[in-house]
């Protein structure tokens, strides 16, 4: 089995309000998902590399993949934080 290099990366992903306000409001209850990738920094800190949003995870998780911060062989949680 052939070992991957530590980047020292954590994508976070959660679920975000499209909009807000009430259903009377003209919202429909739609949902997104919001992922974050964040990278190490040499004091050990957290460093924003990029924001990404989409419909649903997949979609979400399409566009991690497309910056190129994320590599091909890391497997997402649909929630939560996934370090690699």
């Amino acid at each position: 089995m052939k070992e991957h290099a530590l980047l020292e990366r954590t994508v976070v992903v959660k679920a975000f309000r499209k909009s807000k306000g009430t259903i009377a409001d003209g919202r429909k209850g739609n949902t997104g998902k919001k992922g974050v990738i964040y990278g190490t920094d040499a004091e050990g800190k957290r460093v924003e590399l990029a924001v990404c949003r989409g419909a649903t995870f997949r979609d979400l998780s399409r566009k991690l993949f497309e910056t190129g911060l994320v590599p091909r062989h890391v497997t997402i949680k649909s929630k939560g934080e996934t370090r690699f």
